[in-house]
């Protein structure tokens, strides 16, 4: 494996492309398509959190973007959360 040497912040960015197709239960003879959407994204990888962001074309004729933060309650806490209810 070959090390480029980038900055950390690069190094944490995952690229992504996510595919998401619709087909109604009716079938397309009944008013609504099937589409196929294609969204590039990338995921910004941390130790307690990631966020993800990804552009959309279903917004009808405009590009629109999304934007989701996971944190990891179990990293941002690990004396409370970590621990079992129980003893």
């Amino acid at each position: 494996m070959k090390s480029y040497r980038l900055p950390d912040f690069v190094g944490r960015m995952i690229p992504l492309v996510e595919l998401d197709w619709f087909s109604p239960a009716a079938g397309p003879a009944h008013g609504l398509p099937e589409t196929l959407t294609v969204a590039p994204g990338v995921i910004y990888a941390r130790d307690t959190f990631q966020c993800w962001r990804g552009s959309t074309d279903s917004a009808g004729p405009h590009v629109g973007f999304i934007l989701q933060v996971h944190f990891f309650l179990d990293d941002l806490f690990p004396k409370t959360i970590d621990k079992p209810i129980f003893q």
